[in-house]
């Protein structure tokens, strides 16, 4: 059995901002993974692939 990429356990992170995250990320080698989505009322989420394959979400709640 070979893992998709995508496929097993994700780790998701509270962080104060999303698209710094991503672009400390991309600068670190890291992509990101499909679209960064925003959830009305409950905040910004997304997913990033590390230099390793793996899929890290980082979620930004919505200022109150």
């Amino acid at each position: 059995y070979k893992r998709m990429q995508g496929e097993g356990i994700k780790i998701y992170a509270q962080v104060k901002s999303v698209d710094e995250v991503i672009s400390k990320a991309k600068q670190s080698g890291g992509k990101l993974f499909g679209e960064v989505m925003v959830i009305p009322k409950v905040g910004k989420v997304a997913f990033l692939n590390d230099t390793e394959g793996n899929v890290i979400g980082v979620w930004e709640p919505e200022k109150a």
